[in-house]
């Protein structure tokens, strides 16, 4: 199918695939940007989890489980290696969290704050260390009390700066979560931008590429359409361009102009063709009358001796390959002529001697016949006389009988 799309229209539905799946990327953006920001569905989430374990495992910078380890050892000092023990890890993680803090990027006032509470925690483990402990493993426990009551009074000023920490803290959270709401605006309202920004890019890239691409692609279509037509008259479009189109054109431009000297080179072929032909057309005819003249003057000859009467004479000189049977014919039909004429002779001399006869015997029978003219005419007298007789005796025949009769 989209095979068969010509470009623009592949180039439209690409646009408004593009533009669907811009519109898209974005939501989809914009709905994660919602959820993962503070203050969004994930981030609360985030936030009562930790809160949830604040509320359930105390912090190691907090000193609360510390000072109840304290009391439970102040209550059985029979445990004391692992009351110690146990001190020993917390005071480890205690002071591995503020280290942490220490080096960590946040406010001065906080880091303050934070020296305040560590003051307290170290004297707290000094105390520790100088006084509970060695009265712990003594198992005096006047010593341990005693002891015990020193790191509540070390626990309640670290308490007070807990406090005085946790609301630093909190304002911390606040600032961060505005910071994070103007920078979550800041980001959508720059993808807002973003997005409307590329859709004018898409769109100008569109009217540009429409403008100098397609529209040319199909002015250069239909010239070169034209040139395959044999239509070579007008130049190609858009020469003056410095771009691939301008190239394209100066390469067609190139192509015109050979197809128009091939088309000349072919003219010109042609044209020496038919003169050659003409040429040798003309030569043809030229031997060729030469060589009907020859003929003719030969057979002219030979008929003007003819009409003269002399049946000896013979067409000897060769005729062209075309003409030669007519020599061999006229030299063959003057002999068939001259024997003819030879027996014509011949049969005249005949003719002439039976006529001689003729005419004696022609002679004879004339006076046979004039002879025989004068018997008829005494022989027609005889009977014209007979005749009369008849006539006669009839007539005295019927005059007897008419005179009987009456």
């Amino acid at each position: 199918m989209v095979r068969m799309l010509r470009l623009n229209a592949f180039l439209k539905v690409l646009t408004i695939a593009l533009m669907v799946g811009m519109i898209v990327a974005i939501a989809a953006a914009t709905f994660g940007l919602l959820h993962v920001r503070v203050g969004g569905p994930i981030a609360n989430r985030q936030a009562a989890a930790f809160e949830l374990v604040a509320d359930i495992l105390p912090p190691p910078a907090y000193l609360v489980e510390s000072m109840l380890v304290v009391e439970q050892g102040s209550q059985d000092p029979s445990a004391a290696e692992a009351t110690l023990a146990k001190l020993a890890t917390l005071r480890a993680d205690y002071e591995a969290r503020v280290a942490h803090w220490r080096k960590s990027d946040i406010p001065e006032d906080a880091k303050a704050a934070l020296a305040r509470l560590d003051d307290s925690g170290r004297a707290f483990w000094r105390d520790v260390d100088q006084t509970y402990a060695p009265a712990l493993r003594s198992g005096d426990v006047i010593a341990v009390n005693m002891a015990a009551a020193k790191l509540d009074g070390h626990y309640r000023q670290h308490r007070v700066g807990v406090d005085a920490l946790t609301v630093k803290a909190r304002a911390m959270v606040d600032a961060a979560a505005t910071e994070s709401e103007r920078a979550s605006l800041v980001v959508f309202a720059g993808l807002g931008v973003v997005a409307l920004a590329m859709l004018g890019m898409i769109l100008l890239g569109v009217g540009a590429l429409r403008n100098r691409i397609i529209q040319p692609l199909a002015r250069m279509t239909a010239y070169m359409g034209k040139l395959a037509e044999g239509d070579y008259s007008q130049e190609p479009p858009m020469r003056e361009r410095k771009d691939e189109v301008g190239d394209m054109a100066a390469a067609v431009s190139v192509f015109r102009a050979a197809a128009i000297e091939r088309r000349q080179a072919i003219q010109r072929e042609k044209d020496m063709e038919v003169a050659a032909r003409e040429e040798a057309y003309a030569t043809a005819e030229a031997q060729a009358r030469g060589r009907r003249s020859l003929v003719v003057d030969a057979l002219d000859e030979g008929l003007r001796r003819l009409a003269q009467g002399d049946l000896s004479q013979r067409i000897d000189t060769e005729f062209p390959e075309e003409f030669e049977g007519v020599r061999r014919n006229f030299n063959d039909s003057i002999v068939t002529l001259r024997e003819t004429i030879r027996q014509v002779v011949s049969s005249a001399g005949a003719v002439g001697g039976g006529a001689r006869q003729i005419t004696v015997a022609a002679d004879d029978l004339a006076r046979r016949t004039e002879q025989q003219a004068a018997g008829l005419e005494q022989t027609a007298a005889a009977l014209d006389e007979v005749t009369a007789t008849i006539k006669t005796t009839a007539i005295n025949a019927r005059t007897a009988f008419n005179e009987v009769a009456v």
